[in-house]
């Protein structure tokens, strides 16, 4: 095992890790288009990536990018990360809060995409006013079949909100699993 420092997260995640590299023929699910998102092909319509280990100290763990109707992508902010990626354990937190808002406007849907072989499992979802006070908590959400989204609910209440979430993902292949912790700032439009 060793450690490393990932850069992108909106700050550093220190992890320590031995991961694997996918490759693809696919395409990364979200472009920036929410709607291109339903028409990328999941487990059942595709060849699936192939898996292979990197040697160690090389390490991918799929980002997590949020969009909503009107267009926006935004990277969520990775909290905390547990996998086992290729037989080998992945663990790292970091202290970081979300600096670049996603706008939302009231009963939008938030799709949260991984990269193409990821399969979604399960989401738990919290928000709360961006500066304190008490937490909603969404009941865990599962996609109805095999994806590499899931659409979460925009907060309700007016203002700035953080959205917190706990992701559970696995590869079409089985060589891995995913739990992260992320966070994003939704502002009302």
């Amino acid at each position: 095992m060793s450690s490393v420092l990932l850069h992108g997260f909106g700050g550093l995640l220190i992890v320590t890790i031995v991961g694997c590299r996918m490759t693809s023929t696919s395409p990364l699910v979200s472009s920036g288009d929410p709607s291109s998102a339903a028409a990328a092909p999941t487990a059942s319509h595709s060849k699936g990536p192939t898996w292979t280990c990197p040697p160690q100290g090389q390490q991918i763990i799929p980002q997590v990018e949020a969009s909503v109707p009107s267009g926006q992508v935004v990277e969520a902010v990775v909290t905390s990360v547990g996998a086992m990626i290729c037989g080998e354990q992945v663990i790292g937190d970091a202290l970081v809060d979300p600096t670049e808002p996603l706008l939302a406007a009231a009963g939008d849907r938030i799709r949260l995409t991984l990269a193409d072989g990821w399969q979604v499992v399960r989401v738990e979802v919290t928000d709360r006013p961006f500066h304190g006070g008490a937490a909603n908590v969404t009941p865990p959400i599962e996609p109805t079949g095999p994806s590499s989204w899931v659409e979460i609910p925009s907060p309700a209440r007016p203002g700035d909100s953080l959205l917190s979430f706990s992701l559970f993902a696995v590869t079409e292949v089985g060589a891995s699993r995913l739990d992260v912790a992320a966070s994003l700032w939704i502002q009302q439009r």
